[in-house]
């Protein structure tokens, strides 16, 4: 009866909860993809750079959401990346390639697990909706034949 609406209401609930606390996190891969590509991209155009025997060159870049300097970058034989949690790591540019490639690789897999956990969670949404649908369908009818019985 009501107990069991209640209950599936609940479950129903919870896979809402958790559909958009993946759904934030599948944001935040679809962020952090495209600017791993970007990292790929100036690692190579360093390299290019090198190769073409240059020792520096005019660049723009971002200082923070919406304000860019121009500035001039020494061409050499090793980037700094910010890795997070206040630390900087230098590495070689193949390294650095390695580095970026492999957050590349593992942002993907994620990304593709949380699409299809998403889609999980979608149908299992669309199941607990129509329980729900049918749970309060009977329980109508439930109240329907008891009041039946009561006007006999």
């Amino acid at each position: 009866g009501p107990a069991v609406l209640k209950d599936v209401e609940i479950l129903y609930q919870k896979y809402k909860f958790m559909e958009g606390s993946l759904t934030r996190e599948k944001a935040r891969y679809l962020d952090k993809i495209p600017a791993v590509k970007k990292a790929i991209q100036a690692v190579q155009l360093l390299i290019q750079k090198q190769e073409e025997g240059e020792s520096s060159f005019d660049s723009t870049f971002e200082l923070s959401s919406c304000i860019y300097a121009t500035g001039e970058v020494d061409v050499c034989d090793r980037v700094s990346i910010w890795i997070g949690a206040n630390t900087m790591v230098e590495y070689s540019y193949t390294e650095a390639i390695k580095f970026f490639e492999k957050e590349l690789e593992s942002g993907q897999q994620a990304l593709d697990k949380i699409n299809k956990d998403l889609a999980f969670l979608k149908d299992q949404c669309t199941v607990s909706e129509v329980n729900i649908a049918r749970l309060h369908n009977h329980n109508v009818e439930i109240r329907r034949q008891q009041q039946k019985k009561q006007i006999a």
